[in-house]
């Protein structure tokens, strides 16, 4: 059985990107860095939070900026990985 640790650093070799980010400490990024990290269109995160429809994200100050944690737009993202549009259709 593999540790949590084996499990995480699979799926961060997943994302060199964000893997480095995490190894300087960084472990949450802004809505417009989370868009570029991850290569998401300019405004992607903004519609996700809109409709409801994206990763958990916080906002520590109201009215303030808009964070998300790395690992957890990567737990989403994996979420909704799929082998095939079948397994996709299938998974609703």
């Amino acid at each position: 059985m593999s540790s949590l640790n084996d499990q995480s650093d699979s799926l961060l070799s997943k994302y060199p990107a964000v893997a480095k980010l995490i190894a300087r400490g960084q472990l949450s990024a802004n809505a417009r860095d989370t868009e570029r990290i991850f290569g998401f269109g300019k405004g992607t995160t903004r519609r996700w939070r809109r409709e409801g429809t994206g990763p958990r994200y916080s906002r520590p100050i109201p009215g303030g900026r808009v964070f998300y944690l790395l690992l957890d737009v990567i737990a989403w993202m994996e979420a909704r990985s799929y082998a095939s549009r079948a397994e996709e259709v299938s998974r609703g």
